[in-house]
């Protein structure tokens, strides 16, 4: 009944997340186009936010998970570094692609996230796995409109910058589980990745910013909204809202999922930002997108209704009972 709870509640945290992430797509789509932000600089901010918000809201109620020894952190150190490095590529992804293209190439990530687990962590797909990858992605193409090259314009960078982002985000995926194996808390997991992210996110853009050869102003550029109350009231609500709220509860769910099946549920996101972009912005979908959604949704529920295999999961129960022991 336990393992049950445990798969309950991952699925749960999955969907949510999905949700949350719907909105991301949107919001960085609607800043770049309306006040020409950079994207690392959208990204860093995005990422400091975050961060900010995060730590008062720990601090205040949960003081003990602001608290991190010091080789957790040095490890997490690292892995902001690959969630910097992803940041930057998906909100390049969202500028240069759109949302929908940026986000169906994002999830090229499921298929390397499951032979990254199953590769790194041992984590053997389960039998109709396979069934449910190729369901997502054919739905991911098909609610995206990239099938249709006369609706799409694809650029090389926009191509580098979207498979990328697929790449980080399944390496995230994979350090996301390695560490809630190991007992560490979500939040805490996302308050010391997003805040070295952030770093390497400001470090680099100053690096940029001082090579470019144009006058050396960091100041105007990290603050080019101005006095525009419309667009830091948007770029906060995406920071404390959709991403703080997606990325945690994502993390959260992998305390209880395998990389691959969290990843896969979260291709549900293309399907909730279409049924958002109707309700938000009066956007229809077209047979082929309704069919693209309808075989997302038969993925998820293939996975509801297969399991991992016994002995993994007792594998994984094991190593998170006897670190915390």
């Amino acid at each position: 009944m336990k393992q049950f709870d445990d798969e309950g509640r991952g699925y749960l945290a999955a969907l949510c997340s999905a949700l949350a992430l719907a909105l991301t797509g949107i919001c960085i789509r609607y800043l770049y186009t309306k006040y020409q932000i950079d994207p690392l600089i959208l990204a860093f901010w995005r990422n400091a936010l975050l961060v900010a918000a995060l730590f008062f809201i720990l601090e205040l109620s949960y003081p003990k998970l602001v608290e991190i020894s010091s080789k957790d952190l040095c490890r997490v150190l690292g892995f902001g570094l690959v969630l910097a490095l992803f940041n930057y590529l998906w909100t390049l992804s969202v500028t240069i692609n759109g949302a929908a293209i940026a986000t169906f190439l994002v999830y090229s990530s499921v298929p390397l996230t499951t032979v990254l687990g199953w590769l790194i962590l041992g984590e053997k797909p389960p039998a109709g796995m396979f069934p449910a990858i190729c369901c997502s992605v054919l739905g991911c193409l098909l609610i995206s409109g990239a099938w249709s090259a006369a609706d799409v314009s694809l650029s090389p960078g926009g191509i580098i910058a979207g498979i990328g982002s697929g790449g980080c985000f399944a390496i995230y995926s994979l350090i996301g589980r390695f560490s809630r194996q190991r007992g560490m808390n979500a939040w805490t997991f996302m308050l010391y990745c997003f805040g070295s992210a952030a770093f390497f996110l400001l470090i680099s853009e100053v690096a940029l910013l001082g090579a470019s050869g144009a006058p050396f102003r960091p100041m105007a550029a990290f603050f080019s909204l101005g006095g525009a109350l419309s667009g830091w009231s948007l770029l906060f609500f995406l920071a404390v809202g959709p991403t703080l709220l997606g990325y945690g509860l994502y993390t959260l769910s992998l305390g209880y999922l395998p990389s691959g099946i969290v990843n896969l549920i979260s291709t549900l996101e293309p399907p909730f930002a279409a049924v958002l972009a109707y309700l938000l912005l009066g956007e229809l979908l077209s047979l082929l997108q309704v069919l693209g959604a309808a075989l997302i949704i038969g993925a998820v529920l293939i996975l509801r209704l297969i399991r991992p295999a016994p002995t993994l999961r007792l594998r994984l129960k094991h190593r998170v009972v006897h670190h915390s022991g």
